[in-house]
């Protein structure tokens, strides 16, 4: 049975040196893993066993910047590390696997979040369908819960292509702006199926406009 990290638990390869955490995977999952996932994949996560940092990277923290002791318990704060950097050592490429899929798991709720919030003029003519009696509501409102269908698949894919939560550092203020973008786009695209309907009906052309009152304008 194939995995998605090697079963090696020092994950070296056979020439000794470390692997790329994803190395492993097909190129078409990685293109998928890195393009869904709101946290990208890090690679090389695990570092080599023995590597010590340089005395450069040593210096690019100083721990005691943050006591308001300043340099007087320095011999103390020598001893500190970053919970970043102890995190790093003990991480293994099963667990930066489970990160990206829990973050795509989270992108992916988000999105159908947003598409309902689209979709909220759909979901009141459903619940005003089944609230009202009468007998669209013996057949399940079939078209009223067939447009929210439409509009809630349309949106999510609207959604996703214009890359909504795909980076969690930007301002929130973008992914409004993109949310707001599909809706505008799906309800674009909903007024033109809707005059190609009409248009079919009536036996003009596909793409001859209609007018507000459903008919074609005069030649």
């Amino acid at each position: 049975m194939g995995w998605f990290w090697d079963s090696d638990g020092d994950g070296d390869g056979k020439d000794g040196k470390h692997k790329d955490t994803f190395s492993h995977l097909p190129p078409e999952v990685r293109e998928f893993l890195e393009r869904e996932a709101p946290r990208k994949p890090s690679r090389n996560q695990v570092p080599p066993a023995g590597t010590a940092p340089t005395p450069q990277e040593k210096t690019e923290f100083d721990p005691t910047s943050y006591s308001k002791y300043g340099k007087k318990y320095a011999d103390i704060w020598a001893q500190y590390r970053p919970l970043s950097d102890i995190e790093a050592e003990v991480r293994t490429p099963a667990m930066a696997v489970n990160d990206v899929y829990q973050s795509y798991n989270d992108r992916k709720s988000a999105i159908g979040r947003a598409a309902m919030e689209n979709c909220v003029f759909e979901q009141a003519a459903v619940s005003e369908c089944y609230s009202s009696g009468g007998l669209k509501k013996f057949t399940g409102c079939r078209e009223e819960s067939r447009t929210l269908n439409s509009c809630f698949k349309s949106q999510q894919t609207f959604l996703r292509t214009l890359g909504y939560m795909s980076d969690l550092a930007r301002d929130p203020m973008v992914d409004e702006k993109i949310q707001m973008h599909a809706d505008r786009l799906y309800r674009e695209q909903y007024q033109k199926e809707k005059e190609m309907e009409e248009n079919a009906k009536a036996g003009v052309p596909l793409d001859t406009p209609t007018t507000e009152g459903g008919e074609s304008p005069a030649s």
